[in-house]
């Protein structure tokens, strides 16, 4: 059974700048007192520790959650089900996507986002100056749910995008390792016209 969330409701959002946010709506004649802003601050720091541990909690949960209350942790979180119908593949990716949540958008942070979520299947990263690539190299389950995770990591004026493949890492395209010369497998990166030798492209989502 699919429970939609009320129109008037919105799901909660990981918030990491209370005291900056606070701070920032101080009336003018306080903004100048050091001493003000401090006493604030101490207080809104307070706030951020309670919003760390409550989705510390959300976490702690998922691990005795099951079937129709996983989804419901996942419409909060923001990773819908979609096709996953393992619940310990699909437990996985929610906690990552609370790590996802609270990341900080830096290289470090999406590449640990992106370890939890696919566990020990290997993956390379990539980034340009606006745009961040995930190349998971073995079998994956789901590639979108995977996006949505990682877009969760990211800041906001960065696009994603992941390829990848359901099936085992021979047979399958890959990327070559650099951006000067071409792969030269014989069982990834492009195939010839026939499909027989190379690998295919069977997955990307951004």
């Amino acid at each position: 059974m699919t429970a939609a969330i009320e129109p008037d409701r919105q799901a909660p959002a990981y918030d990491p700048n209370h005291i900056a946010e606070g701070l920032a709506v101080l009336a003018k004649e306080f903004k100048g007192s050091v001493r003000i802003q401090a006493w604030i601050a101490s207080y809104l720091k307070q706030v951020q520790y309670i919003e760390d541990a409550l989705w510390a909690i959300v976490s702690l949960l998922l691990d005795n959650a099951t079937g129709d209350a996983l989804d419901q942790y996942g419409r909060v979180i923001g990773i819908p089900r979609g096709t996953i119908s393992d619940d310990s593949v699909y437990r996985i990716l929610l906690k990552a996507g609370v790590r996802a949540r609270m990341a900080d958008g830096s290289p470090e942070s999406i590449i640990a986002v992106v370890r939890l979520a696919v566990g020990t299947i290997p993956f390379a990263y990539a980034e340009g100056s606006a745009s961040v690539c995930i190349d998971v190299l073995d079998a994956i389950t789901d590639l979108t749910a995977l996006l949505l995770v990682v877009r969760l990591a990211r800041d906001a004026a960065i696009g994603v995008q992941v390829t990848g493949s359901a099936t085992a890492a021979s047979g399958r395209f890959t990327f070559s390792a650099s951006q000067f010369f071409p792969s030269t497998s014989s069982t990834q990166g492009f195939a010839d016209t026939a499909q027989t030798t190379g690998g295919k492209l069977n997955g990307v989502v951004s």
